[in-house]
Order: C-alpha cells, then sequence, then structure tokens
C-alpha cells in the first residue's frame, strides 16, 4: 500500500509549475475578474492546442452565438443579469 502511494507521486513539479505559468499568461492584472469557470476553459483550451500543434489564432472561425455569448454576463454573477441574458438568448433562437 506504502509503495503504490510512493509510486503515485511525481518526481518533479515540472506540470504543475507550467500549468501556473500558463495561469499566469492568461489571468493578468487587467483581466482580473475573470470567472474561475473561464479561467479552466481557456487553460484547457490552451493546453489542447499546444499539445496538438493547433494555432487558434489564424483558422479558427467565430460564430455569431460565440459573439452573443461573449458579453457582460461572463464577468457579473447577478441572478438579475443571468435572466436578462437568458431572455436575450432565447429571443434570437
Amino acid at each position: 500500500m506504502i509503495a503504490l502511494k510512493l509510486l503515485s507521486l511525481p518526481l518533479s513539479n515540472a506540470v504543475v509549475e507550467r500549468v501556473f505559468s500558463i495561469i499566469n499568461l492568461i489571468k493578468t492584472k487587467i483581466r482580473n475578474r475573470m470567472k474561475v469557470q473561464t479561467l479552466e476553459a481557456l487553460l484547457l483550451i490552451r493546453i489542447y492546442f499546444s499539445n496538438h500543434n493547433i494555432c487558434c489564432c489564424r483558422n479558427f472561425l467565430i460564430t455569431e452565438k460565440m459573439y452573443d455569448l461573449f458579453n457582460y454576463s461572463i464577468y457579473d454573477n447577478k441572478e438579475e443579469n443571468k435572466r436578462r441574458y437568458q431572455l436575450m438568448i432565447l429571443k434570437k433562437l
């Protein structure tokens, strides 16, 4: 049992340090109001694109729905704004 626990420990902190480094690139002083879910999504996208040698900026097509989802409500967590945003999306569907 002890051997399994010891063998499951990482040999170095390189992976963790790399993740924190990427987080520091994403979440800057200017972007400090970002929700945890947004930060997590951006982190996963960046790691996925890096692992698959995909350049995200050149060939990525943004849809109208993506533009609609990217608004003030991603920064504000108040129920009133959530309801207003949901109604706006429902009207567009």
